[in-house]
This record gives C-alpha cells, structure tokens and sequence, in this order.
C-alpha cells in the first residue's frame, strides 16, 4: 500500500474511491522482490494524490438494498412431508401425524428462510479534499459505510479515513508521510446458517394458548405463553395406534430463532497504518530513498450466549472474551538509479534492505454461571475458566536488488535478487535465497 507492505485484511479498510491503481504481481516476480512474504503473489495498491492547483472537494453516496434468495431444497411443508412418507410406505408414522396435529392447531408450517433472511440496506458516504502546489500535494479522505446484511442479526459498521502528503524541501529533498486510521464493528453470525434454515415447518417460535396443552407438565411445569418453543417440551403420544408414544423430532432439540438472537457475537477492529518517507538525490539519475511504515491493530471479539440460548431447554449462559493487538514496523532503504543512454536505451538498477519487526498478543477469556442477563460480562459470572494468552514476535531482515533494461521501449529484461533472513527460519538456514 503506497510502497509499504501490510496485511491483507487491510483491503477491507480501504476506500475504493481513493484507489488510483492496482498492480498484480505473481510467480517469480514477487518472490525476487518481496521474499518468503511474496511467495503466494503480491498486489500493489497506489492510492490518489493531489494535484497541482485548485482544491477539488467530492462527495459520493448511495444506498442499496439486499435480499437473500432462498433455496427450494429447504422448503418443504409438513403436507409435502405426509405426501413423501405415504407414497413410500403407504402409512403416516406417528410422528408426522403429531407434526400434522400441530399445524392444524397452531397454524405454522413454516419456511425458517422466511425469517431468519429479512433482507437489509446498505449505506456509504465518501468525501474527499485534493489539492495542492507545484512543491506540496495532499488529499484526504472519511468514509462510512453501514451494511445491515441479509439476516435478521446482521450488522456491520465501517469508518475511515486517508491522510496523504507529498512535498518538496528544496531542489534534492523530497518527504512525504501517509495516515489511515479505520474502525469496525460487526455483529457476527451466530452460527452457520445451514442449520436453523432447515429446521422442522411445524416448530413454532414462542409457545401460545394453542400450544400449552402438547406441554409435558410432569417435566415442564412451569412452561408458559411467551416462552420459547422446544420440541422437548412435547408429551408423548400414541397417534398411529401401534402402541408407542412419540414426538415429532427437530435438528438437535433446539429452537433456532432462540439461538440466533440470544447470542450475541460481536467484533470490533480499530486499524492505523502509517508511513513516512525521505528520499534525497545523490546524483543526476541517483536517489537514496529511507521510509518507515508502523501498522497498529487491536481486535476485540466477544460473544454472549443469554440464559435463553439453548438447546433442549436447558440454560448455558456463557461469555467469551478475545484481545488481540498487533503491531508492525518495517524501515526500508533503497539506491535508485536511472539512466537512458544513446535514445534507445534505458537502465534502471535498485538495490537496498528492508527490516521488520512483528508483535502479537492474544487473551482470550470465558465465563458461566449466568443467572440473569443483566450484566453481560465477567460481571455477572460466577465461574471464570482459566485465561489464555499467546504472544508472538517475528523479526525480519532482507537484502534485494533488481535491474531493469528496455530497448526502443520494445524489448524488455528484467532479473531481480533478494535474500532474507527470519527469526522463524530453522537455526541452521536462517536465510533463503529468491532469485
């Protein structure tokens, strides 16, 4: 990004509109020139500068709608159920005549993609400044964008922003420095959504006046209008007359709505990638060039599974608690020289070295014993497991060299070198080589 490596979860966090181009590299093109880092490709993203002149000021919005289109292969009624079972047996069995019972008495035969895609709207605002003089270009840039996705607990929330300078500090010296800052938050999916979509038609959501009468008393006694449906609450019964007592069966005993909104998952991503760099020319056609990138990084994951979250009725309220903060610091430093002699020819020859110094630290907590909801937090658990915590650091250096030589702008070669050593290599090949 703008000449200084960063992870690719950065592409999330960056606007499109600030975007001036994109380069691919793959193969032996990377490797030579960006090391073990390269080996699966490289794209180079070059973001918009200023220009000279007058201040140019824009600003873009829209907003969109989005749906889910359902699969057929989950929408089966109990009906199509009963036709199925007696076309291939001849006979109802007594589970889908209780399932047939519940319909008739409850109304629901449902199809789960009806509730759980309720579709959502997505906004993005984007304005930027650019400008400048001959000496000194800038541009700057904020972006929010606000997806409610296409299910019911989906929601994600971007902010972010560009700051981009390039100045002249006389005839020789160049600086310029470059900040995006960038904040997220997500309610992630509870789960997959493969297994509430397939979920029984027949199973209602909440229990009604209909319902209390399948409700098993001996075992459930306290089980009222507004509580939620399980399949476990339903008293045995004897429909087909063959002498056993039975229940229509669900996909894990659970209520799938319940687990859905009693679970709350959430990520928050706060980003800053920075750089600055100074370039000064030695020589006509020779130019040192030092830059300093720092990416910052802090994740932090949590998920709350509620007192009503779970399946056959039986409370696990849970909290879940994950930090992770990284940092990145890479300090390049490159000769440059460029030349074009007798009109047909043109030569450029870089070499330089580059450092890199990674950190990471992860805490990851969990808590039970929940007997409300009302705090949401290792506040309101009574047992707290035994914390993890994982830290890591990587420290990096490379050496590299490239020639590049064009004919009448026709006939091109290109070799390139780099060399780099890493503390994660074995102890006895701390380098490698990637010609």
């Amino acid at each position: 990004l703008d000449g200084i490596v960063v992870s690719s979860e950065f592409l999330a966090n960056i606007d499109m509109n600030d975007v001036e181009s994109f380069e691919v590299l793959k193969d032996a093109a990377s490797a030579a020139i960006y090391g073990s880092e390269g080996s699966n490709g490289v794209i180079l993203i070059t973001t918009k500068s200023g220009k000279a002149g007058k201040t140019k000021f824009s600003y873009q919005a829209y907003t969109g709608f989005k749906d889910a289109h359902g699969s057929d292969d989950y929408k089966k009624s109990v009906a199509e159920w009963a036709k199925i079972e007696q076309a291939a047996t001849g006979t109802l069995s007594g589970e889908t005549l209780y399932a047939q019972l519940l319909v008739a008495t409850t109304g629901v035969d449902r199809d789960w993609q009806d509730v759980f895609f309720d579709g959502g709207t997505v906004t993005s605002h984007s304005f930027s400044a650019r400008g400048g003089t001959e000496d000194t270009k800038f541009s700057a840039s904020l972006r929010a964008l606000h997806d409610e996705g296409v299910v019911i607990t989906d929601d994600y929330k971007l902010y972010t922003g560009n700051i981009k300078l390039d100045t002249k500090l006389g005839e020789k010296v160049k600086f310029g420095l470059r900040a995006t800052p960038s904040y997220t938050s997500q309610r992630r999916l509870p789960t997959s959504i493969h297994n509430p979509t397939r979920q029984s038609p027949w199973l209602p959501i909440y229990h009604t006046e209909e319902t209390l009468q399948f409700i098993n008393r001996d075992v459930y006694p306290d089980v009222g209008v507004g509580d939620y449906f399980y399949e476990n609450h339903l008293v045995n019964l004897d429909l087909d007359n063959d002498g056993n007592t039975e229940r229509p069966r669900t996909s894990g005993d659970s209520n799938p709505y319940a687990q859905y909104v009693e679970r709350e998952h959430y990520e928050f991503n706060t980003k800053l990638f920075g750089s600055t760099y100074v370039s000064y020319e030695l020589l006509d056609g020779l130019t040192a060039k030092t830059s300093l990138g720092v990416t910052l990084e802090h994740r932090k994951r949590t998920r709350y599974d509620g007192t009503l979250h779970h399946a056959s009725g039986n409370s696990r309220a849970a909290y879940y608690l994950a930090n992770r903060s990284r940092t990145r610091l890479i300090n390049d430093n490159t000769l440059n020289y460029s030349t074009n002699f007798g009109g047909d020819h043109d030569l450029n020859l870089l070499a330089g070295m580059t450092i890199q110094q990674r950190k990471s630290e992860e805490s990851i907590m969990t808590g039970g014993g929940f007997s409300n909801d009302l705090l949401k937090n290792f506040q309101g658990a009574t047992l707290i497991d035994n914390p993890t915590e994982i830290n890591t650091e990587l420290k990096k250096v490379g050496y590299f060299a490239r020639v590049n030589y064009a004919y009448k702008d026709k006939y091109l070669v290109n070799a390139s070198f780099r060399r780099d050593g890493s503390s994660v290599f074995g102890v006895d090949s701390k380098y490698g080589n990637f010609p």
